[in-house]
């Protein structure tokens, strides 16, 4: 299974970004994590209550969280994607900033650099 876009030091899934997370979690609500040997690495459990989600994505992560509740499930996967979920829908306002420059920072690279300072970064590990 690839679903990473990133391919951070040419990795099959870097298991760091939002789409690696967001399938590695359903792996996970479904009990089937460990047996996918793609996602070499468990979840960053920190990276994931930091990680910034579109409200689609945000829907989803809701969705898994329900789903876990069913289970009766309270790991510490499930607390940090509650952690995740909030810091989604009311950031903090460092959170906030850092949100905003980044955003910035991604429509002037789009827009006039054709995404080169994302490329760059990314292949270099730092994003």
């Amino acid at each position: 299974l690839r679903v990473c876009w990133v391919n951070k030091k040419k990795e099959y899934n870097c298991c760091e970004c939002e789409k690696c997370f967001r399938n590695m979690l359903a792996l996970y609500v479904s009990d089937s994590l460990e047996k996918c040997k793609t996602f070499n690495r468990k979840l960053d459990l920190d990276k994931l209550k930091n990680t910034r989600v579109n409200e689609y994505v945000l829907k989803y992560f809701v969705a898994l969280l329900k789903a876990l509740k069913l289970k009766k499930d309270k790991s510490k996967v499930f607390f940090a994607l509650e952690e995740c979920i909030k810091n989604n829908k009311n950031p903090n306002f460092q959170q906030g900033i850092e949100r905003n420059i980044r955003d910035f920072i991604r429509l002037v690279d789009q827009k006039y650099n054709r995404n080169r300072l994302f490329w760059y970064l990314s292949a270099r590990g730092f994003i």
